[in-house]
This record gives structure tokens, sequence and C-alpha cells, in this order.
């Protein structure tokens, strides 16, 4: 096979993985989950709801009561679609001023149709999700867009229910009973001003449970079935042909690799799609910062399991059984892998360890010191008020304020909120200080061990 043959094989070969990979779960996670509606068990003829509401502002409650609604009948329009008559009450225990939590709900009631597929989020869930990708799931109904959050048990007097949590981005939160789709509790709370209401009594009985989590199961099993004999195809031919991969190949796998990762996986941060949603909503700049953060998460884990593997796991693929057997002489130096020193320097001290690759090569004294240096100045809490970017989330603190710079709100997102001189050297401390002797300590130890690696190979011994 050619040398421009091969390219277009791998280039096609890539791209129908990235392909399947992120179109998938784009189908499990937001298309499916945006179109496909369902008819909720609660709705039936008689069934209702009742729930205690309060609304607060300025910290300080306005009213609370007991809002209900039941359904009237239920029919079948002449488009085909089901449509319930749903009378709502709500009666007020006590308020402040002309304070309504529902002030279109007249006190004799009110009587509506609903589209029984477009009662959500009000009154009842309806739409499809994966149980093992709700955390992944983004719902676009209308002009509003909800994201999953997960699986949370919900107590209601008592009685602990299985329920899906959503949020729309903000402040706000849904709990909708897994079985039956009904609301079991709402909340929304935004510098002082809220609503909260939970579910206090109904008539709809709980679900009967079925095969979701097994079909749900085998729907998302290619996720993982796909990578999986990819890899073992992979050993497979070199284990076959005994193959040698060249720095660049294994460049372009963690690029390429960490690229799906950071668009597919639900961690660290939540789904791309999630974070991309609460950009175009609220704040751009924290989107930056959010895919960045995820990106370097995705790239070392990567880069750190490759290098793992290649130097380690393939030579002992690659081996006969008598080559397993290493070769020892009495006081023989052996040479220290100066790319395992810069992986060990570069993944600690992400980790907030600096020092790590110096001992390693025996350079113990100064290895030493930079972990202590690295402990008073990454993990010392009189250098992080609130410990947000103490130990790895140094990066993440690294991250705010270069973010908060490109989006022009510096001084808001840091100064705001530690004033003064200290605050001055504190950033000075995390956004520079910290991210050169970083830099300095990896390099550093890659140095010390190319010169140890010469003088053992010169001189036959260690050179400190």
């Amino acid at each position: 096979m050619t040398k421009h043959k091969r390219f277009l094989f791998w280039a096609a070969g890539c791209g129908a993985y990235a392909s399947f990979m992120i179109g998938y779960s784009l189908v499990l996670t937001l298309l499916l989950p945006s179109i496909l509606a369902y008819e909720p068990e609660c709705v039936k003829v008689g069934s209702y709801a009742e729930y205690y509401v309060e609304q607060y502002s300025n910290f300080a409650l306005n009213d609370n009561g007991t809002y209900a609604w039941s359904v009237i009948s239920v029919h079948t329009d002449v488009n085909g679609q089901v449509i319930a008559t749903i009378n709502e009450t709500y009666t007020v225990w006590w308020k402040r001023g002309q304070w309504a939590s529902f002030p279109d709900i007249p006190s004799t009631g009110r009587i509506s149709d609903v589209n029984v597929k477009n009662g959500f989020p009000r009154f009842w869930f309806d739409r499809y999700y994966n149980d093992y990708l709700i955390g992944l799931t983004v719902f676009r109904i209308g002009n509003y867009t909800f994201c999953g959050q997960g699986l949370e048990e919900v107590s209601i007097d008592g009685v602990t229910r299985p329920s899906v949590k959503l949020t729309d981005y903000s402040a706000q939160g849904w709990w909708f009973d897994r079985e039956t789709g009904l609301l079991l509790r709402y909340s929304s709370s935004f510098r002082g001003y809220g609503s909260y209401r939970v579910l206090e009594g109904t008539n709809i009985a709980d679900g009967t449970g079925n095969n979701k989590a097994m079909v749900d199961l085998l729907l998302v099993s290619p996720l993982f079935v796909v990578p999986s004999v990819g890899a073992a195809t992979g050993l497979f031919l070199i284990r076959r042909r005994r193959r040698q991969f060249s720095s660049q190949f294994w460049l372009y796998f963690v690029l390429f690799n960490g690229i799906i990762m950071v668009s597919v996986a639900n961690f660290p941060f939540g789904a791309l799609l999630s974070i991309l949603c609460l950009g175009f909503s609220y704040a751009y700049f924290l989107v930056i910062y959010l895919v960045m953060l995820k990106a370097l998460f995705w790239f070392g884990v990567l880069a750190a399991a490759i290098f793992l593997i290649d130097r380690f796991a393939f030579p002992l693929i690659q081996r006969r059984p008598e080559q397993l057997l290493p070769s020892t002489t009495p006081g023989e130096f052996r040479t220290k892998d100066t790319s395992l020193t810069a992986v060990l320097a570069l993944i600690a001290g992400v980790f907030g360890l600096w020092g790590i690759g110096h001992i390693y090569v025996e350079k113990k004294g100064k290895g030493i010191a930079l972990l202590i240096l690295s402990i008073v100045l990454i993990w010392n809490p009189l250098l992080s008020p609130g410990g947000f970017d103490l130990g790895f989330y140094w990066l993440s603190g690294w991250l705010i304020y270069v973010t908060a710079i490109i989006g022009g709100q510096f001084f808001n997102v840091y100064f705001s909120s530690f004033p003064g001189v200290l605050s001055l050297c504190m950033v000075i401390i995390r956004s520079i200080v910290i991210p050169i002797v970083f830099i300095l300590q990896t390099y550093d130890a890659y140095k010390l061990a190319k010169h140890y690696n010469r003088d053992v190979q010169q001189y036959k011994k260690a050179p400190w």
C-alpha cells in the first residue's frame, strides 16, 4: 500500500469512527429526547396532584399556599392529538401585599385544554431519555432548552421515589417521577428571589416498572463495544506484525481521541453540548474556560495512557517469552527514561505536586525542595480563599484568570471578591508564578534525566 493510499485509509477510518461516536451519542442525547414524546401514565380522567408552594423575594417570604390540578376529561382532537382538560386552583394561605405565586389563576380556578405531549414542565415529564446518558442529555422543546442532571431519590412525605432531575441552565430545577412522569418537586433560587413547590398529595399510583434499563443498556452499548473492538483489533495486529508507531502518530491519536472524549464524555464539568448551551444562554467566557479545562484533562489522560501503553504494554506484547526475563549485572547503573521523567513531572505537576520527576532521576534533595514549595504555593488555603483552586484546581484557577481576561471580566471575577494588595499578590502567584515554575520544573527534570544517562553511558556511574 502506497503512502497516499495509507493516508486515505487512515483518514476514512478515523472519519467513520468519529462520525459514529459523536453522531450516535447526539442521537441518544439530543435528537431522540427532543422529538420523542409519549403519553405519561399520570394523564387519566380523575387524576389530580396537590403541591405546597412558597415564593420568596429579597430572602423574605411573599406568599405560600396550595396549588392543585386535576384532569376533568381526555379526548382526541381532529388532528389526532390527545388533549386533556385540566382544572387548576391555587389556595393562598398567607401573602404579603398583592403578591401571588399564580396571579393568572382566579380564586374560582381555571379550566384549560392542554396537549398531553406539551404538559412539560408544569405538569409532567413526557420525553425519552437514556438512563445511562441522562447527565449528557439536552432537551430542546420549543424555544426552551433543558439539561438532564441525573437520577435521584426524592423523599415525599417520608416515602422515597425515584426521579429524574432536569435544569434549564439557570437556578431552576425540576424532579419528575421516573415511572409516572409526575412532577415531584420544583425549586428556583437566585439572589434572594426564589420559588419552591413540592408534591403533597396525589391519587396517581406508582408505576409498575418496566424493562427500560435493559433497553437503554442495549442502546448505549455500541459506544463501548466499537472502541473496545477497535482496541482489541489494533493489539492483535501489533502482536502479529510487530509494528512500531511514531511520535507523530501518537500525537494525532491523542488529539483525535481527545476531541471525541471532550465531545461525548460527561466528565469533567458535564457534557460539551450542555456547556455550549450554557454559553449561548449566559456567559461565553465561562464556556471557553470549561471547554479548555475539559480538553486539557482528556488530552493529559490520553497522553499518559498512551505513553504507558507504548513504553510498557507494547514491548511486552511484542517480546518472546525468553525475552521477558531482564538481564542484570552487579553494580550496573541503569539509564533513566527521559520521556517517563517528563511525564511524571508533568502529570504530578498538574495535580499540584512538583519534584516527582527529580526524585525519579535521584535528584532527591531538589525534588523534595520543589515538593515542599508546591505544597506551600498550591495547597496552602491562605493563598486560595474558599479553596476553589487547591491541588489540581490550580489549573482551573489559572484558566479562570485567562478566560476572564479574554472575556473582559477579569476585575469583576476576582478583584470584586478579594480586593486590595493581598488579592493582587494572590493573582500574581496563581496566574504567573505557579505556571512558570510548573513548566520549568518539568523541563529541568527532563534535562537532568539526559544528564544522568550521559554520565552513566560514558563513565558507568551516576553523576550525583
